[in-house]
């Protein structure tokens, strides 16, 4: 199948729209937005003593606050499995 610039399809299925400037985890799974897993850092962030993020602007650090409040939050236990059993 070849997909039309109108198309919502491509050969590999489905195209997910790009979150541009959203900074909600939960949002984005709740949407199946476009995003590139980043939670194998968490373990180096766990041992790490001081953790230092930079990044410039507009580079996903909301986004990855928001991706570790959801992770550590108990109050979203019942979501874990949903949200990181993938990971």
């Amino acid at each position: 199948m070849v997909a039309k610039a109108d198309s919502k399809y491509t050969n590999t299925g489905i195209i997910k729209n790009i979150p541009y400037g959203v900074s909600d985890y939960g949002s984005i799974q709740a949407e199946q937005e476009y995003y590139v897993d980043k939670t194998h850092f968490i373990p180096a962030l766990e041992k790490s003593r001081y953790a230092v993020l930079i990044r410039p602007r507009r580079m996903g650090k909301s986004l990855w606050i928001s991706l570790l409040e959801r992770y550590y939050d108990i109050t979203e236990k019942h979501s874990f499995e949903q949200a990181f059993g993938s990971t």
